[in-house]
């Protein structure tokens, strides 16, 4: 009886089932066939833009050879400034990329990179970053005496003082309005120091909280000129002329208190200087450029303590020229209402 069922079902049924499984057969083959020339051709591609980009790179390292030995001179304006090293040289171009693409320009723009590094200066550099560079407009610069993350403002604000500064980090892409977005907050707040991302420092007691507790959410502080919100660079921060201390050139003192914690020595700085912080905006996103966190500083910084102990060593040595308790009162000023630390973490 099953037999005969079979039989019936079998004569019911087009013989089609076995064509369409070899049929699919086929094209998975032939797919993975396209598949496979598809990723030939790109790696043939890519290769041939890779020669593209040393060619050119070849062409235009002569003329920054003799730029990055140029004074460094010229009249107040706008300067967007930013450091890098060695681990991370290769995964800055496109952060160049984006400072080339920005709907304002700066006047001048400088990347600072530590000579330790890149012993042959601009020959040592690899070629997408060097055509960036160029597309960009942005001077490369070697420096004997490394100050670490310092070196981002430290060189740019010394040789240009009457000069605004916008420092950024190197491992973002930034978004193509930023300049012009600082800018504009900049004629709003003229005397004060605009960022695009900051934290509030919170306190407990008489002393501050752990810097891992000072939240992101700045609450009533947004959009208001504190000297309980710091900066971070990572979102780009701007420097009206003369908003910090004399003392931040103070290359012994940053190297005894806080070679890896430039944002935090700044802040200091601009207290001493009376110079508060606005935030105009959330929390904002950070497009990280892949490859660029596996030497990040905040693992240390943040997530083990590093800046807490920092600070510390920054407010020691500051009493020897300012006032340390008037300092913490300043930073705690205007925070009192947030949450304590416990709540915060």
């Amino acid at each position: 009886m099953h037999k005969q069922v079979k039989e019936v079902l079998k004569s019911a049924l087009p013989p089609t089932t076995r064509m369409l499984d070899r049929r699919v057969e086929l094209l998975l083959s032939e797919n993975r066939a396209l598949s496979n020339r598809v990723e030939q051709l790109s790696g043939e591609l890519s290769a041939v833009k890779n020669v593209l980009t040393s060619l050119r790179a070849d062409g235009l390292r002569g003329r920054m050879k003799s730029e990055a030995l140029s004074p460094l001179v010229g009249s107040p304006g706008v300067i967007v400034s930013v450091a890098s090293y060695g681990p991370r040289i290769s995964h800055i171009a496109p952060m160049l990329e984006s400072l080339g693409q920005q709907s304002v320009r700066p006047d001048r723009a400088f990347l600072w990179l530590p000579l330790r590094d890149f012993p042959k200066g601009v020959d040592d550099l690899p070629a997408d970053v060097v055509c960036a560079l160029y597309d960009a407009r942005v001077e490369p610069r070697f420096v004997e005496d490394d100050l670490g993350p310092h070196n981002k403002y430290f060189w740019t604000m010394q040789a240009f003082p009457e000069s605004i500064v916008i420092t950024l980090d190197d491992d973002v892409r930034y978004p193509n309005d930023l300049i012009e977005y600082l800018m504009k907050m900049h004629r709003v707040w003229k005397s004060e120091i605009v960022a695009r991302r900051a934290r509030v420092i919170l306190s407990e007691g008489e002393g501050l909280c752990p810097y891992e507790a000072w939240p992101l959410e700045l609450g009533s502080l947004l959009g208001s000129p504190s000297f309980s919100v710091i900066g971070t660079g990572v979102g780009g921060v701007l420097y009206p002329p003369h908003c910090l201390d004399e003392h931040v050139f103070d290359s012994d003192g940053i190297r005894s208190t806080c070679l890896r914690a430039d944002d935090l020595w700044l802040k200091v700085m601009s207290v001493i200087a009376g110079t508060k912080v606005v935030c105009p905006v959330p929390d904002c996103p950070l497009d990280y450029i892949p490859g660029t966190q596996e030497v990040a500083l905040c693992d240390n910084n943040l997530y083990q303590g590093g800046n807490d102990t920092q600070l510390t060593a920054i407010l020691e040595y500051v009493s020897l020229f300012a006032d340390e308790e008037d300092i913490l009162r300043k930073m705690q000023g205007d925070a009192r209402g947030f949450p304590r630390c416990e709540d915060a973490t």
